[in-house]
């Protein structure tokens, strides 16, 4: 669903982009993927968000760093 409310300080949430999308918008490139994971970490208090990007790999959002792990096919 889209009431993340329940992950409140969570050591680590890991959404796919869809249902990122649910809870922030719509996200159209990579750099609002970005924004948005960080706002949604720090507004609940998240540890880490790890979003799931499909074929475009994953991304970890922390306190301390935002890594892009593209996919090696």
């Amino acid at each position: 669903g889209d009431d993340y409310s329940g992950y409140q300080g969570a050591f680590i949430v890991t959404p796919n982009l869809s249902e990122l999308e649910a809870i922030v918008g719509k996200c159209e490139n990579l750099g609002i993927v970005v924004e948005r994971a960080k706002g949604l970490r720090v507004s609940l208090d998240i540890n880490n968000l790890v979003v799931t990007l499909g074929s475009s790999g994953m991304l970890l959002v922390n306190e301390n760093e935002v890594i892009h792990i593209e996919t090696d096919a």
